[in-house]
Formats: C-alpha cells, structure tokens, sequence
C-alpha cells in the first residue's frame, strides 16, 4: 500500500506460490475479505502451518478463538493449535498449525467453519447469535 499518495485503494487478492498439500487451505482462507495469508508450510518436521493477518487484535483472536478453535478442537484435540503473534511491533498474525497427516480432514472442517462464518459476518445475519453456542 502507497501512503504517500492519496488514491482510493481497494483490496485484491493476487497470486504466489504456496506448497502443493496447503495450497487449498490457503486459497479458503484468503476467500474471505481483509485476511491476507502470510507465510505457510505443508509440513516443517510433523507440523503444518498457516500464518495470516486479519485486521486488529480483537478480530483476529474473535476469528480464530470462537469461530475456528472451538470446533477443530473439539475434533483434532491436540493435533491442532490456534495462536496469535505480534511480528516487528506490527498488526497482530493468526497461526493455525495441525499434524501434516491432517491436512485434508481439517481443510473440510475449516471449510464449513469458514463458509459459515462468511455467510454470517458478511451476508445476512448475526455472525455473534451463530457462534455464540
């Protein structure tokens, strides 16, 4: 983003290459407006991972802590973990890792938890009242 000029600026999504075995995950992640992937990995050692910024420390920890976390949790126990980091004193970034034999099982879920999460928080109902259970 150029600061320095004042022109209206319009979020895109733009291409890059990401590791074959994530690149579905990440293509589902930055389906939704204003979350930017940052960095991911199909598998470093026993783990993959998915690094994305999305908006501020509120957001961001609402989106992984009461959307996300709660139903792959409840699936995946402790193959799976949801954090937030501060890099360079900047905006804060979600971290999603899961065992890499995983992937496939928690790209589906994540899949519904996302579709319903875009479906309330930017169509036509209370994202609060369906998450809120």
């Amino acid at each position: 983003m150029n600061r320095k000029k004042q022109h209206r600026q319009v979020w895109v999504k733009t291409n890059t290459m990401v590791d074959t075995g994530i690149a579905p995950m990440v293509t589902l992640l930055s389906s939704i407006p204003t979350l930017i992937t940052i960095d991911s990995c199909e598998g470093r050692g026993e783990w993959a991972y998915i690094y994305f910024s999305f908006g501020d420390y509120r957001t961001i920890c609402k989106f992984l802590f009461k959307t996300l976390a709660p139903k792959l949790v409840n699936l995946y126990g402790e193959d799976i973990t949801f954090s937030t980091e501060i890099i360079n004193n900047l905006n804060p970034v979600g971290k999603i890792s899961f065992r890499k034999g995983l992937t496939d099982r928690v790209f589906k879920t994540l899949r519904v938890q996302i579709n319903a999460y875009r479906r309330y928080a930017f169509g036509h109902g209370s994202y609060d009242k369906v998450f809120d259970n």
